[in-house]
């Protein structure tokens, strides 16, 4: 496991950004599936 406490503070910054990065990847990921799920379930009569 990556020792986040011990990296310095130009790396934990970086690694900070990264980590908001892939949370809102992940975020705008969960809203696609589940927005084109709805949408899919719209068009069937």
């Amino acid at each position: 496991m990556h020792d986040f406490w011990a990296a310095p503070e130009e790396e934990k910054t970086n690694e900070q950004i990264n980590l908001m990065k892939n949370i809102g990847l992940a975020g705008t990921a969960l809203a696609l599936m589940y927005g084109v799920s709805s949408w899919l379930l719209a068009l069937r009569p």
